[in-house]
C-alpha cells in the first residue's frame, strides 16, 4: 500500500510538469474516467487533438515511471 501511495505521488508529480493542454487531457482522462469525446467536447477541442495529447501524457508518464520502478 505505501509503496502504491508512492507511485501515485511520483505520477502525479511527473503530471504537473506536463504542459497545460496535455496535463488537463491526461488528468481528465486518468483521474476523472472521461472518454476523449467527454474531453474534447469539454474543451471544445477535436477528438483527434484530444487522442493526441493523451498518446503524448501517457507516453511521458510511462517512461517516467518506468524509472521509478
Amino acid at each position: 500500500a505505501v509503496m502504491a501511495k508512492d507511485l501515485s505521488c511520483q505520477e502525479e508529480k511527473r503530471v504537473n510538469l506536463l504542459s497545460p493542454k496535455v496535463r488537463a487531457v491526461y488528468s481528465m482522462s486518468r483521474f476523472e474516467g472521461k472518454t476523449t469525446l467527454e474531453i474534447a467536447e469539454e474543451l471544445s477541442i477535436p477528438k483527434r487533438t484530444v487522442e493526441g495529447y493523451l498518446l503524448t501524457g501517457r507516453k511521458v508518464v510511462r517512461e517516467y515511471m518506468r524509472q521509478c520502478i
